[in-house]
């Protein structure tokens, strides 16, 4: 489950970054755009999904560790 939507998340990130260097390559018909101007959304949404799977792993991994420890002191 984990890995399939790990593998959802950089599938998604390709695409938005793909889809802004197609849409820079057509607005300017080359790719000597100013990076600040163009590509700070699809960095923003990059930042957001490692932010998002980083939290989503740490928070299995703390429900793991808790229900082991319950099933310990059962």
């Amino acid at each position: 489950m984990i890995k399939q939507r790990l593998k959802t998340d950089i599938i998604s990130v390709i695409i938005v970054w793909l889809f802004y260097i197609a849409l820079a390559c057509y607005k300017n018909q080359s790719f000597s755009i100013t990076w600040q101007a163009s590509f700070t959304l699809p960095l923003i949404y990059t930042i957001v999904i490692i932010l998002k799977t980083l939290a989503v792993h740490f928070y299995n991994h703390y429900r793991n560790v808790r229900r082991s420890r319950n099933n310990q002191s059962l």
